[in-house]
């Protein structure tokens, strides 16, 4: 038996991927907003893919950033809204910063509803 797989995100995976040099990884503008404060990027870059009807941004990473052992956000902005990412939180274990930033985040998302 043979499987496949259609729609828009597989065709935008197969363009990124024709347009990628050897060697290198593209990535879509959701993926971007994910990793942007841990990777060097070239772009955006538009691209047209037959059945989509706008332009898609693709990225090409270059490298990856220094780390200096930050927090990765899990509030991330995203064209008209946002992106949570999922968190954990033990009381016992997280330090004042950890929980002040983890505080700021939420209330970010609180206020980008209530405004909505």
């Amino acid at each position: 038996m043979d499987y496949t797989i259609i729609g828009g995100q597989v065709n935008i995976a197969a363009r990124r991927e024709k347009i990628a040099d050897p060697d290198s990884i593209c990535i879509s503008e959701f993926t971007y907003a994910l990793v942007k404060d841990d990777v060097e990027v070239d772009g955006p870059r538009m691209v047209s893919v037959r059945g989509i009807h706008f332009p898609v941004k693709v990225y090409r990473i270059i490298g990856l950033r220094p780390g200096d052992g930050a927090r990765m956000s899990p509030y991330v902005e995203m064209g008209n809204g946002f992106l949570m990412r999922q968190f954990s939180y033990e009381p016992g274990t997280a330090t004042p910063a950890e929980k002040a930033s983890l505080l700021e985040d939420l209330k970010k998302a609180a206020r980008f509803i209530a405004e909505s």
